[in-house]
């Protein structure tokens, strides 16, 4: 018999969000407990970030979109217990979203405040439950780096490439980001203004020339490695096609292995994998006809072939991509 003590880890997820106005939002707890952040205890069978949206809905009213972690604590009590923090970075999916005022079980009241305000706030009772809000605000105002989401994820996902995509904000976020000033960091290889623009929200899905091609067509093009990992972790769609009908697979089998791989693995995930990674542009080229049309790819043949890909699909003329080696 085992003389291991058995061993209780409780998780808890916090949840710094910031407006686009520069106002971070700010819970009354109950029980006079001060203001705090949106933040509680994980459910059983619950994830962080599942948990984190939950209490940010259930707390202060107000739907958000997690953009990154800002950090893990992993605290141990004793012999038989610890506690493991997740503190979120979000920002909301309104900006107009009038936070909750009606008090219930969860909170009194929210709103979003300023890091002066917060300050005021501390000198009146019942004050601050915590200091986290006030910390973090500073932190992130003052340019502290925020983690992707990658970092907390499954034992059995893909390890990221080895640059990590960190985010900074250095100015007040705007409602409407501007596509182009993403466009021109992709252009540029500006790795610190695209993670900015991704933070932010730019979008991403949409045609950016009149080749259609969208801004992961032409990070392929760059074969620029990091911003292609950045793009797909920020949800760019691998599907959409240029004005040859040429996807995201056609750019990626013509760049590195490592951006071939990084599409694939995306592609697995979807429920139309054997469409997008057999998909015939205007000519009935599949993304293995430009593999094998290139000297030196055997590793991209191989990979696509791996995934999927038919290498006796005919093109428009008649030739397979066996028929092209």
């Amino acid at each position: 018999m085992s003389d291991r003590i058995p061993f209780q880890t409780h998780g808890f997820s916090l949840v710094v969000c910031r407006n686009f106005d520069g106002r971070w939002l700010a819970v009354k707890e109950t029980r006079n407990r001060g203001w705090w952040l949106p933040a509680g205890l994980v459910d059983q069978g619950e994830t962080f970030i599942n948990a984190a949206y939950r209490e940010v809905h259930e707390e202060a009213g107000v739907d958000v979109e997690i953009k990154g972690i800002l950090r893990v604590e992993h605290s141990v009590y004793g012999p038989a217990h610890a506690r493991m923090r997740v503190i979120f970075f979000a920002v909301p999916t309104d900006p107009s979203q009038f936070p909750k005022q009606i008090p219930d079980k969860e909170s009194e009241e929210a709103k979003w405040v300023t890091i002066d305000e917060l300050r005021k706030i501390a000198r009146i009772p019942p004050g601050l439950r915590g200091p986290e809000l006030y910390e973090w605000g500073n932190y992130i105002e003052k340019g502290g780096i925020i983690a992707p989401l990658s970092f907390l994820c499954r034992e059995d996902e893909q390890t990221p490439p080895p640059q990590a995509a960190y985010f900074r904000l250095y100015e007040p976020i705007s409602p409407k980001p501007d596509p182009g000033i993403l466009i021109e960091a992709v252009e540029k290889r500006d790795i610190e203004e695209v993670r900015k623009c991704l933070l932010l929200g730019t979008e991403i899905n949409i045609p950016i020339n009149e080749k259609l091609w969208s801004p992961l067509h032409l990070a392929c093009h760059l074969n620029h490695e990091e911003i292609v990992y950045l793009l797909l972790m920020s949800g760019a769609d691998i599907t959409m096609v240029t004005h040859k009908s040429r996807n995201i697979i056609h750019f990626a089998a013509q760049s590195t292995h490592q951006i071939l791989s990084m599409v694939l693995v995306k592609a697995s995930k979807c429920v139309s994998k054997m469409e997008i990674i057999n998909h015939q542009d205007l000519v009935g080229d599949t993304p293995l006809h430009f593999a094998a049309a290139m000297s030196g790819r055997s590793k991209m043949w191989k990979e696509l072939v791996t995934h999927g890909a038919d290498p006796e699909l005919r093109n428009n003329s008649g030739l397979s991509p066996t028929d092209m080696l």
